[in-house]
């Protein structure tokens, strides 16, 4: 939209907006706010109107003025039970311009702590002594702002700070919930600068070029205070100016919830599965050898699948060859097929099934009979799983007469 007829009313409904929000505001200060909310160079003017001198500014109202306005009112919430409290009412977002300088602003710092750092610099109007480098104007073209000027004797990694200590929100029991501010970081070797809390927390951080223009943003600070640093860059080039702090007060962001408690330890499983050592004997015997038992948490209590593994031979060449059997509580339930071959060979069973509540389980081997018989087991492995029952019983009493059972 262009003319006054369309312009002169908007800003005043702008004026209307900001008065609504302070009443205390001088026409002075409205007017200050206004070019600062207000875009430079936004709009393509025509070569008339340059010749004319038409000031080229863009405002926006409502949301484009939102950091300048104290925070909405929250809406009344519904009736609560007697013993509820009423939720405490919304707080007042402060701006802070430095029109007086900083440390006549109340509860500002600079160049300050330890090691000592150093501060921030005042303009009330116009630009930075360094040319390529910093504002030309506060924001929207006039104002006053704070800058970190790294003409000598600076050096690369001087840190700059100007520090708030968060009294507008102490004072009244909070801290800082939230912070508006605008930045302008012009020039080839800009540093960084960064937002920092009162545990020293980064918590906005923005480095580099940003172009010869203000920037605003809105930073969660959660803290009693904040802080700005600026680290120098590699030249001069590279003053960063910081205008318009809006500092908004709010709870705390909650404590943390307590660790839920550690779920009770599961039971422990019975072993599944293990090996047994390596074994070579040579003592010639009819008798079976005791070799392997396994351990008590190792015995299915349950009906049960059992396979095992190895490389076994026996050198004999004649007579009874070695053989390796399984004994569940004393009796000989598997026996290999086949007698140890004369090399050494790869042997797996085939399942051996077992009853439920083994107390006993052992591998033993038998060494071939004659002259010349030796058996060597190695790699031996074996493992268990339980035995899914593929039958159903059902047992019936018929008239109290007569007992069915039926399976399948």
């Amino acid at each position: 939209m262009s003319g006054t007829s369309m312009a002169a009313p908007h800003v005043s409904g702008v004026a209307a907006q900001l008065l609504g929000a302070d009443s205390t505001l001088s026409v002075a200060r409205v007017k200050e706010m206004i070019l600062a909310a207000a875009e430079v160079d936004y709009i393509a003017l025509s070569s008339r109107a340059i010749a004319a001198g038409t000031p080229n500014r863009f405002l926006i109202g409502g949301a484009g003025i939102a950091g300048l306005l104290n925070r909405p009112k929250v809406p009344p919430s519904p009736p609560l039970p007697p013993s509820s409290p009423p939720p405490p009412p919304s707080q007042p977002t402060t701006i802070f311009d430095f029109s007086n300088g900083i440390t006549a602003s109340l509860g500002w710092s600079t160049g300050e702590g330890v090691p000592a750092t150093y501060a921030f610099s005042m303009k009330r109007e116009g630009r930075t002594p360094s040319p390529y480098t910093g504002p030309s104007a506060g924001v929207g073209g006039s104002g006053p702002y704070v800058y970190a000027e790294t003409s000598f004797p600076r050096v690369q990694g001087d840190l700059f700070t100007l520090t708030y200590d968060g009294s507008v929100c102490s004072n009244i029991g909070l801290s800082v919930s939230t912070m508006t501010f605008h930045y302008h970081m012009y020039g080839a070797t800009m540093g960084t600068l960064d937002v920092t809390n009162a545990a020293g927390e980064v918590v906005w951080s923005l480095g580099g070029n940003q172009g010869n223009s203000w920037h605003a943003v809105t930073v969660d600070i959660h803290s009693p205070s904040f802080a700005f640093e600026y680290t120098r860059g590699s030249s001069w080039k590279g003053d960063a100016a910081v205008a318009l702090v809006a500092v908004s007060c709010g709870a705390g962001l909650p404590a943390s919830l307590p660790s839920p408690p550690s779920p009770p330890a599961l039971p422990a499983l019975p072993t599944t599965a293990g090996t047994c050592t390596d074994s070579q004997d040579s003592t010639s015997s009819d008798s079976w050898r005791s070799w392997c038992p396994l351990p008590r948490d190792a015995l299915p209590t349950v009906q049960a699948r059992l396979t095992f593994s190895m490389l076994w031979k026996d050198q004999g060449r004649a007579g009874q060859k070695g053989k390796v059997a399984l004994f569940a509580d004393g009796a000989r339930v598997y026996t290999t097929p086949t007698k140890a071959p004369h090399t050494h060979t790869l042997f797996e069973s085939g399942a051996i099934e077992l009853a439920a509540g083994v107390n006993n389980l052992e591998f033993k081997y038998v060494v071939g009979g004659g002259g010349g018989h030796s058996i060597t087991i190695t790699n031996f492995a074996w493992s268990w799983s339980p035995l899914e029952s593929s039958s159903t019983c059902v047992v019936m009493d018929i008239k109290e007469m007569r007992r069915w059972r039926w399976c399948r």
